[in-house]
């Protein structure tokens, strides 16, 4: 081998080196990314075992259930339908916060009948707010055409009802 032909084999060697080592950089980058992001946490939802009381929240009140088996077709749906608590106190307030729901949305329907494209609504805070354009659209939220709408729906709510919305 001549003397060029060493020199052209140590440049290639060298070009593909500094690839490699791109490729690592690049890789290394990508692992420190991966091991920075935070790990989704592992949700389990509470199901009652066998014998076991659970309580629903319908809209006349609260039920108490004995759970009868992972394959009873009242117990399951219940369960799948996110309607089944461990306590008889987290079901009244459920029963409280969809009835709360169901109260603003039937304001929300009748005040807006035959109207324009809704643009107020009762936040979180049981404050009036307005859309403001190009706004994304909180989903669930009742919105109401005119302020006066709203305020009149708020008006129709009770403390206890403003509290279980939020």
């Amino acid at each position: 081998m001549t003397l060029e032909e060493i020199k052209v084999e140590l440049a290639k060697l060298k070009e593909s080196t500094a690839w490699a080592q791109m490729q690592i950089g690049i890789l290394d980058a990508t692992i420190t990314g991966m091991q920075k992001q935070p790990e989704q946490p592992k949700l389990e939802r509470w199901k009652p075992c066998y014998g076991q009381h659970y309580y629903s929240a319908w809209s006349c009140g609260t039920n108490e259930y004995e759970w009868m088996r992972d394959s009873h077709l009242l117990d399951v749906r219940i369960w799948e339908s996110f309607n089944c608590f461990q306590t008889q106190d987290e079901a009244a307030k459920e029963e409280l916060r969809t009835r709360a729901r169901r109260k603003l949305e039937w304001l929300a329907r009748e005040l807006n009948k035959g109207k324009a494209q809704a643009s107020w609504y009762i936040d979180a805070l049981s404050q009036i707010s307005e859309f403001a354009v190009g706004q994304v659209y909180p989903i669930g939220v009742p919105r109401f055409e005119t302020k006066a709408d709203a305020e009149y729906a708020l008006s129709q709510m009770t403390a206890e009802e403003l509290e279980a919305l939020r």
